[in-house]
C-alpha cells in the first residue's frame, strides 16, 4: 500500500471523528496562524509535484493515494474522491485508500457508500482499526447502539494501541449511561495517548455524572489537567513564561524568600528564561474573567453558571462568544446583571 516520502503511512487526512467540549471555532493566535500558512504553502507545493509526477505516470498508485491525501487536507475533497478512486482500480489491496475514500464519500453526504469502503478496508487488513472505528461512528450516529459497539470493539481488537477509538466507545458508553465503562474507556485512551484533548475533556466532564461537584476525585482530576496542559508545548510557544515575584513586592526587580522563578519547562530554573514578572498585591482586587461559546442551553452552562453568577470576593468578567443565543444566554446575562461585581460582555 502507498507510503509518503518518509516510509510512513501518510496521516495527513485523519480518518477518525472525535467528541470534544471545546469549540474548534477560535480565530487561531498568532504564532498558529503563522504555522498554518507555512503548512498550506508547503501543501500547495506538494500537490504540484503529485500533479507533475502524475503527468508522468498517470496510472502510478502511489502517486494518486497521496495526491488524494493533499487534496483532502486542502479542502478539495471532489478531487480527492477521484484519486482515490483511481489508486483503488490501480491498487484494490490498498486498505489506507479504500478506509480514506470513506471518509471523503461520508463528509459529502454518501454514507451508504462510505459503509461499503470502510467493510472493504477492514476485510483487506483485519489489523486496521481505524475503518472499524469509522464503521461505529456511522453506527452511533445512526443510533445502533449494538453495531457501533460491536465496530469499536472489533477496532479495539484489530488495533489494540489505536487511542482515539476508546475515546469514541467512551462517549457511546456515556449515551447509553453505563459510566463506570464510559470513564475507563477515556483512561484508557489517555493511558495510550495523554495529550488526547478529547478524551481529557470528556473525563473531567464525565466524573460529574458519578461524583458530587465537591469530591476530591473531580477537583484531583481538573487540577491534573490543567498543569498538564499549562506545561504543553502548544501553550509555552504561545503563552509567555512567567516570573512570580511573591505578596506585596513592588517593582521589577525585588524578590522575597517566598519568590519562585519557572523556566519554560515549568520547573524551577535560570531566571534568564523569565518573560513577564507577575506580582501579588493584597491591595488590589483579584480580577476573574470567563470566556466560553457554550453559554445557552448546553451542558457547560449548567455547570458555568454557579461560578460566573455567584463568585464572591472578585470582579468578573464574562466574555459570551456563543454563536446562537437563547433564552439560557439571557438567563445568564440576566444573573451577572443583577451582580453588581460582575460585567458581561459580548464577544
Amino acid at each position: 500500500c502507498p507510503f509518503d516520502k518518509d516510509g510512513n503511512k501518510s496521516k495527513l487526512l485523519s480518518a477518525s471523528a472525535s467528541t470534544s467540549l471545546v469549540s474548534s471555532d477560535a480565530s487561531p493566535s498568532p504564532s498558529e496562524a503563522e504555522a498554518l500558512g507555512l503548512h498550506q504553502d508547503a501543501l500547495q507545493k506538494a500537490i504540484k509535484l503529485y500533479e507533475w509526477a502524475l503527468s508522468l505516470e498517470p496510472r502510478h498508485p502511489l502517486v494518486l493515494y497521496n495526491l488524494g491525501v493533499a487534496y483532502a487536507e486542502a479542502g478539495e475533497k471532489r478531487k480527492a474522491i477521484g484519486m482515490y478512486e483511481l489508486a483503488i482500480t490501480f491498487a484494490p489491496a490498498c486498505a489506507e485508500a479504500w478506509n480514506n475514500l470513506g471518509v471523503i464519500l461520508r463528509e459529502v453526504g454518501n454514507v451508504d457508500r462510505a459503509v461499503e469502503c470502510y467493510t472493504t478496508a477492514s476485510q483487506l487488513n483485519p489489523r486496521f482499526g481505524q475503518p472499524l472505528n469509522n464503521l461505529g461512528i456511522i453506527y452511533a450516529s445512526q443510533g445502533a447502539v449494538q453495531k457501533s459497539l460491536s465496530a469499536f470493539q472489533s477496532a479495539i481488537t484489530a488495533q489494540p494501541g489505536y487511542a482515539e477509538v476508546y475515546n469514541n466507545l467512551g462517549v457511546l458508553l456515556r449515551d447509553v449511561g453505563d459510566m463506570g465503562q464510559c470513564l475507563e474507556a477515556y483512561r484508557k485512551c489517555l493511558s495510550i495517548d495523554g495529550k488526547n484533548r478529547s478524551a481529557g475533556h470528556n473525563l473531567l466532564m464525565g466524573l460529574n455524572y458519578i461524583e458530587s461537584g465537591e469530591s476530591k476525585v473531580v477537583s484531583d482530576a481538573h487540577r491534573d489537567w490543567g498543569r498538564d496542559f499549562a506545561a504543553s508545548e502548544q501553550v509555552r510557544n504561545v503563552l509567555p513564561s512567567f516570573q512570580f515575584v511573591g505578596k506585596n513586592v513592588c517593582g521589577g526587580t525585588g524578590q522575597d524568600e517566598d519568590s519562585k522563578h519557572y523556566s519554560d519547562d515549568g520547573n524551577r530554573g535560570d531566571s534568564s528564561h523569565v518573560g513577564r514578572m507577575i506580582v501579588m498585591d493584597e491591595d488590589k482586587e483579584l480580577v476573574v474573567g470567563y470566556i466560553s461559546p457554550d453559554l445557552f442551553t448546553h451542558s457547560v452552562s449548567y455547570f458555568a453558571e454557579a461560578p460566573i453568577t455567584k463568585h464572591t470576593g472578585v470582579k468578573v468578567f464574562v466574555y459570551n462568544a456563543t454563536p446562537c443565543p437563547d433564552h439560557k444566554t439571557e438567563r445568564l446575562r440576566t444573573l451577572c446583571a443583577a451582580n453588581g461585581k460582575v460585567t458581561w460582555r459580548d464577544v
